[in-house]
C-alpha cells in the first residue's frame, strides 16, 4: 500500500513513508521526497553509500558518486537501507552484468570492522572519504 492508501507504484521493491515523506525503491532506482527538496530520484549505479541515522533519529543519509547526499526521513531505516543495498546487488543496468561489490557494501564492511576494533575510527574514515570520492 502506498501513501495514499492505494497499490505501490508497479516495480516498486520496497516503500515506505513517514510523516507525511516517503521513499520508494525499485529495481534500479530510489525515489523520495525529503522535506523542501521536492521528489529525487537517484539510480542505483549513482549510490555511493547508505547510512541510517544513529539512534534516536529516523533517517536514512544516501550519499552518491558525484557527491551528493540526500537525508530521507523514515520510521524504517534500517529495511530502507537494506531494501538499497540489496536492490543494488541485484541491478544489472544496461550492460547485463552484475555490478562489483558497491561502495556501499565497502563501506558497511569497513564499519563492521571498526565496530570489532580491528580498525580505528581514523582508518574507517580515510577509506570511507576515498570510496565516497571526497
Amino acid at each position: 500500500m502506498n501513501i495514499f492508501g492505494g497499490k505501490p507504484k508497479e516495480g516498486v521493491v520496497f516503500s515506505n513513508s513517514y510523516l507525511g515523506l516517503w521513499i520508494n525503491v525499485y529495481p534500479d532506482r530510489v525515489e523520495f521526497i525529503s522535506g523542501g527538496t521536492g521528489t529525487q530520484s537517484v539510480s542505483l549505479n549513482q549510490i555511493s553509500g547508505v547510512e541510517e541515522g544513529s539512534f534516536g533519529y529516523a533517517k536514512v543519509t544516501i550519499f552518491t558518486t558525484s557527491g551528493h547526499k540526500y537525508v530521507v526521513p523514515t520510521g524504517k531505516k534500517r529495511e530502507v537501507r537494506e531494501a538499497i543495498l540489496e536492490a543494488q546487488s541485484k541491478y544489472t543496468g544496461n550492460s547485463g552484468h552484475v555490478s562489483k561489490p558497491s561502495d556501499a557494501d565497502e563501506i558497511l564492511k569497513l564499519n563492521e570492522l571498526k565496530e570489532k576494533g580491528i580498525i580505528t575510527e581514523a582508518e574507517f574514515t580515510k577509506k570511507k572519504k576515498q570510496l565516497l570520492g571526497m
